[in-house]
């Protein structure tokens, strides 16, 4: 029996023996195949990067995401490609984007790696990453008189850790409102105050990024500027009573040696015998001018008339309110056929020395009567 269990016993000493030894496990490792950011072409188009893992593990799985829209979707398209495509910048500045490789393995283990993309705009001068910080601002922008919200977008490229950035205008405008700065927009807003003014007006916006020198010396700042312009009003009416008539009813008929045109002109419908709704804006006009050329379409001819009061001389015409709440005392008035529409323009003053620009433009159809 001794020599039994000594023969086990050295049988399993030799069995012990030829079993391999376990060595330390190495880790994966993940690289970048370039340093620093990663330069992007303005007019965008399919993009790559190369990547490589040592040491890879059985169970590795490499995930490339970002949270700008403008980088597509990512795709490992071989052990040390990741390609994707890039939207064509447009927006005027230089725009960045954070890329984020996950390298999984081992039942929950990760390994991260950022690097930032960059990506200058269409018709921009490049910047040149890796350096020192820069500020990417947009083209100079304008708001209407009406006033209102106003953004401007920039980019920090080449950020530090520990910068900051401020917007302010020299000198002050009272038109300018409070600065809001997002971050995470990259924008600048402010609120424009109406413009009532004629002339139109500007202001130049600075942003400025103060950032750690990284030494004991003063703090580095770097700036950049946007004008933003604001349109003028629009010029008012030098006019007291300004009208732009719709509606038509003419007749024409032989008077002496000419022909009187006789007009009414309204803001609302006209009756079939010349009378324009109660309540309308309506006027009456008799225009003395030569015979029709075309006896079958009667139109007065084109050209200046000038107000006669009691139009009796060929190329003038009197004017009168339709409901005689005024008189008017001078004026003028011009005919013209524009691409077919007939065209009435009347500069008027009444009695209380009032002006009125009256205009009618539609279809001139008149009826010949014989009186």
């Amino acid at each position: 029996m001794k020599k039994l269990f000594f023969v086990l016993a050295l049988a399993a000493a030799v069995m012990t023996g030829c079993q391999e030894k376990e060595g330390p496990v190495v880790e994966p490792v993940l690289e970048l195949g370039f340093e620093g950011d990663l330069v992007l072409p303005a007019e965008g188009g399919q993009s790559s990067f190369a990547y490589v893992i040592k040491n890879p593990a059985e169970d590795g799985l490499l995930q490339v995401t970002s949270p700008e829209s403008w980088l597509g979707e990512f795709t490992v398209t071989s052990e040390t490609t990741v390609s994707f495509p890039v939207e064509v910048n447009e927006t005027g500045i230089v725009r960045n984007a954070e890329v984020r490789l996950v390298y999984t393995y081992g039942g929950g283990k990760e390994i991260v790696c950022t690097f930032n993309a960059i990506q200058n705009y269409v018709g921009g001068e490049p910047v040149t990453p890796g350096s020192d910080p820069q500020i990417s601002v947009g083209p100079a922008c304008s708001v209407g008189a009406e006033g209102g919200p106003v953004v401007i977008s920039y980019s920090i490229v080449n950020p530090v850790e520990g910068g900051e950035l401020t917007a302010a205008y020299e000198p002050q405008e009272s038109w300018i409102g409070e600065f809001t700065l997002n971050e995470e927009d990259g924008t600048v807003t402010f609120t424009a105050a109406p413009n009532d003014t004629q002339e139109p007006r500007s202001v130049v916006v600075a942003l400025t990024y103060v950032y750690p020198s990284g030494s004991d010396t003063e703090d580095n700042v770097v700036s950049a500027e946007v004008t933003v312009t604001q349109d003028a009003a629009e010029p008012g009416s030098s006019y007291d009573h300004e009208y732009n008539l719709t509606e038509f009813y003419g007749e024409c008929y032989l008077f002496t040696s000419d022909y009187n045109y006789f007009t009414v002109i309204s803001d609302r419908p006209i009756t079939s015998d010349g009378d324009a709704e109660p309540g309308s804006v309506a006027f009456c006009i008799n225009i003395i001018a030569p015979a029709p050329e075309d006896a079958s379409h009667p139109l007065p001819p084109s050209g200046s008339y000038t107000f006669a009061g009691f139009a009796f001389s060929s190329n003038t015409f009197s004017c009168y309110f339709d409901d005689d709440s005024n008189t008017f005392v001078d004026g003028s008035m011009e005919l013209s056929y524009e691409d077919g529409v007939f065209v009435m323009d009347l500069i008027m003053t009444d009695q209380y020395n009032e002006t009125y620009h009256i205009r009618y433009s539609g279809d001139g159809v008149y009826t010949e009567t014989v009186w």
